[in-house]
C-alpha cells in the first residue's frame, strides 16, 4: 500500500517551531525550523492576517510597497487563504477592507494590485475581464 510521511511538530521556546519529516518508504528525514506555524482552524485566516499582513499595511501610507503572495501546490489552500468566503474573508479582502478604511479616515489615496501567476502566465485578478498579461523584463532581466 501507500505509506504516507510521518510528519510532526515540536514547540520550543521563544515561538520556535521545528517540523520532521519521515518517510520510511525512501529513508527520508529532514526537519526545518520555522518562524511559525498555522493550525488548520476555521479563523487561521485571520490570525495569519493579525500576525503577518495587518503590520505592513501602515507602512503603505509611509510610502512603501507590500507584498503577501501564497505558494504551494494545486489544492493546497492558496485561494481560500488570499480570497476567502463570504463568510470567512481571506487575506486580500481583510487587507483592502483595512487600507479603504484607512484611505476614507485619512483622506489618502492607495494603489492596488492583485494578481495571479499560474503556470507561467499571469492575471490581474482586480480587473473583471480577467485577461491574461503580459510580464516584461528589461535587459537586465528584471520584471
Amino acid at each position: 500500500g501507500n505509506l504516507v510521511p510521518v510528519v510532526s511538530a515540536q514547540f520550543g521556546s521563544r515561538d520556535e517551531v521545528s517540523v520532521h519529516l519521515k518517510d520510511q518508504e525512501t529513508s527520508r528525514h529532514e526537519c526545518y525550523k520555522l518562524d511559525g506555524f498555522f493550525a488548520q482552524e476555521d479563523n487561521s485566516v485571520s490570525k495569519i492576517f493579525d500576525k503577518e499582513v495587518s503590520s505592513l499595511i501602515p507602512g503603505v501610507f509611509r510610502g512603501c510597497n507590500a507584498t503577501v503572495f501564497a505558494y504551494g501546490a494545486t489544492g493546497s489552500g492558496k485561494t481560500y487563504t488570499m480570497q476567502g468566503t463570504d463568510k470567512q474573508p481571506g487575506l486580500m479582502p481583510l487587507a483592502i477592507s483595512t487600507i479603504l478604511s484607512l484611505c476614507q479616515s485619512t483622506g489618502c489615496i492607495a494603489e492596488m494590485s492583485y494578481y495571479e501567476v499560474y503556470l507561467d502566465r499571469c492575471y490581474d485578478l482586480l480587473d473583471l475581464k480577467a485577461n491574461e498579461i503580459a510580464v516584461l523584463d528589461d535587459k537586465e532581466g528584471r520584471i
